[in-house]
């Protein structure tokens, strides 16, 4: 025999919508209590493809949002109600009743209430003569699913409430409840998404991955300026309506990108926690949405391309993709052209979206972080100089100049996946020179390491370059200026030695300091930086005696020393 629940709790009111408030028995919550939580698939290879899909289909996943259980907390509280008799769990249980939940009945009486439970409307049949309220169901695949019938929701305390009835003593107790409920009067499942999120009693805080996406999902406001999700045109002034829109704008992107059919960046951008969908993903949601300009957030605040609140969503899509797709051809080149491909794994593509294992340099999180996410304002920038359209034509024309770089050449990994995001900023700056000085090489010029073919968008792997040498002496000081006009130095010397050899033969060193700059040319940002180094030194500790100017250059290839003499300013430089 099923018995029947009944719960006698007061109605209290908060901004309108009733609440129920009282205690209930532990046993009895367990018992008609399910918790809405993400399914397992969402954890596995393409849960982040699941979980786009979700956050832009309004009608899907609104039972299914809530952290997995985690057992250890479970068996924790168990032990902990077992351990000692004195031991008491005192925070309360909040439930949701959803509407019209098979089996309960809601029965008022002025500022009472009853909510009355009948197990034998939710429970199914289970062999021949049992009910059941979890049942397993076998697909046609042969997939196993288990489906909970419980109607209650458990919103706050899944784990005190699964912890607390394997306890003979913790399913005994009564504990506080709190009960809202979706009927008239009741609140709607945003609202609860919304208290789920913001909850901290007794709660880790939610995984930031799952928070970003029940905000997005419910639309939810928040007090932090990152994970606010509400109607922009319901903010609160105008910096809350901008990060609002920024917020949503950036995460429905990687939500249309990730599920495009067939698309360049399908499953980019990782929404969901797991080896799985780290392995086949491109981007992490943080870095994806983290506060800086020029990331996919960054592009819908300040001056960013995105900022103006006119452009929708739509025209972003097509832009992104149509660059996501310009990068995807311009990296496949040469390994789609049997005539003339590269020496190093030569059919094998350089940029598989959604592929999970022997990533090339190009498909490394870092690496798409920086030179492809970050570069995208630059690549906007530049067709737009150039009058080309924002579309796959247009960006795969700015790309042109890339189209050599192998990707898969053992030396990518050595040089730019070490060494953390400093490679892979020392690269994107490469690109955008490369890019800019707009002249295209063959893939053997462009991944040489001969330091006599150094270019903008050639020699990649190649040792710092050689500047061009300027001295100048002035009335109290001489000055050397070392120039990079067309080089592959990003970045000021690391060490600058004079050693001066007196009228007695000895040698004295003077470590002066030095002005760099890596400027565009009289501010023109369609131009190739120019790096600039300027060492100053007074006469008095050079003129009239020989010298020599050693300076130590670096870039990712390794570190250069180039050395000029008072005797012969302008002989080739030596090696160290």
């Amino acid at each position: 025999m099923v018995e029947r629940i009944n719960w006698n709790l007061s109605i209290a009111e908060q901004m309108g919508h009733e609440v129920f408030v009282g205690v209930a028995n532990v046993a009895e919550i367990d018992a008609v209590s399910s918790v809405p939580s993400l399914p397992n698939e969402v954890y596995g290879r393409d849960g982040s493809i699941l979980l786009a899909e979700w956050s832009l289909d309004p009608n899907m996943g609104l039972y299914k949002w809530q952290r997995r259980p985690d057992f250890s907390r479970i068996q924790a509280i168990c032990n902990f109600m077992d351990s000692d008799t004195e031991n008491l769990i005192l925070n309360s249980i909040m439930l949701y009743i959803p509407e019209k939940a098979r089996g309960v009945e809601i029965v008022r009486d002025g500022d009472r209430v009853s909510v009355n439970i009948n197990p034998l409307e939710f429970l199914v049949p289970y062999g021949e003569d049992m009910l059941t309220d979890v049942e397993q169901r076998i697909e046609e695949d042969g997939e196993v699913t288990y489906v909970d019938h419980r109607p209650i929701w458990i919103v706050d305390g899944q784990h005190r409430t699964r912890g607390m009835v394997l306890s003979h003593r913790g399913a005994r107790m009564n504990v506080p409840v709190i009960i809202l409920h979706g009927n008239e009067g009741g609140v709607d499942l945003t609202a609860v998404a919304k208290i789920f999120t913001e909850i901290n009693t007794l709660a880790k805080p939610l995984e930031y991955m799952q928070e970003h996406y029940l905000a997005h999902k419910f639309g939810i406001p928040s007090g932090d300026p990152l994970t606010t999700y509400g109607a922009p045109e319901e903010g609160l002034d105008e910096q809350d309506t901008v990060n609002r829109r920024a917020n949503r704008m950036a995460y429905k992107l990687a939500c249309m990108l990730g599920t495009t059919e067939n698309g360049p960046f399908v499953n980019g951008v990782q929404l969901v926690d797991g080896r799985g969908s780290a392995a086949v993903s491109r981007i992490a949601l943080k870095k994806w949405h983290e506060d800086k300009i020029d990331t996919a957030r960054g592009w819908f605040v300040g001056n960013g391309c995105y900022a103006d609140p006119e452009i929708d969503i739509e025209t972003v899509y097509e832009e992104v993709g149509a660059y996501f797709s310009a990068w995807e051809a311009t990296a496949n080149f040469y390994a789609n052209n049997a005539d003339d491909s590269f020496q190093n794994m030569a059919n094998v593509l350089r940029w598989r979206p959604n592929h999970g294992a022997n990533h090339s340099t190009l498909e490394r999180n870092q690496i798409v972080r920086v030179c492809m996410v970050m570069f995208y304002p630059i690549a906007r920038r530049v067709a737009a100089s150039r009058g080309l359209q924002f579309n796959l034509q247009g960006f795969a024309e700015v790309l042109e100049p890339l189209r050599g770089i192998d990707w898969r050449d053992p030396r990518m990994g050595e040089i730019f996946e070490t060494s953390g995001e400093q490679s892979a900023f020392w690269l994107k700056d490469w690109i955008e020179m490369s890019v800019l000085n707009n002249e295209i090489y063959s893939h053997e010029e462009i991944n040489s390491n001969d330091i006599t073919l150094v270019n903008h968008g050639r020699a990649l792997y190649a040792y710092p370059s050689r500047p061009h040498f300027d001295m100048n002496q002035g009335l109290i000081q001489t000055t050397f200026t070392l120039n990079w006009e067309h080089g592959n130095v990003y970045k000021r010397p690391k060490a600058v030695l004079i050693t001066v050899v007196d009228e007695d033969g000895r040698e004295h060193h003077i470590t002066p300091g030095g002005d760099w700059t890596w400027t565009y040319p009289e501010g023109d940002n369609m131009q190739p930086k120019i790096a600039q180094f300027v060492i100053a030194v007074n006469n008095n500790e050079i003129e009239g005696r020989r010298w020599k100017l050693a300076v130590t250059v670096v870039n990712r290839a390794g570190e250069f020393e180039y050395i000029w003499n008072s005797d012969h300013l302008a002989e080739d430089a030596e090696v160290d």
